[in-house]
């Protein structure tokens, strides 16, 4: 399950155009040429935006991995100075 959170983190902190090249081929499994026609840009333009597509993702997740871990926030209660527990 944490992979799964740490890859949607750094999905989440690409931009539209990144999650939109990565989710049409990643997810669909479409080729970068049937990615392209649905985006309406040529073939060799998706495969650029791919690369770095691929390449911002890969540093969000390494920025992620080296991130301290999510914690709940548990509160407790404090006793005043001379307040008797």
């Amino acid at each position: 399950m944490a992979d799964r959170n740490l890859i949607l983190r750094a999905l989440a902190s690409l931009g539209e155009d990144d999650r939109e090249a990565l989710v049409l081929t990643a997810w669909h499994g479409l080729h970068a040429h049937e990615a392209a026609k649905v985006v309406g840009c040529s073939a060799t333009t998706m495969r650029v935006r791919l690369h770095r597509a691929r390449k911002r993702l890969a540093q969000a997740l390494d920025l992620n991995r080296q991130a301290p871990p999510v914690t709940t926030f548990v509160p407790v209660a404090v006793k005043a100075v001379g307040e008797e527990a």
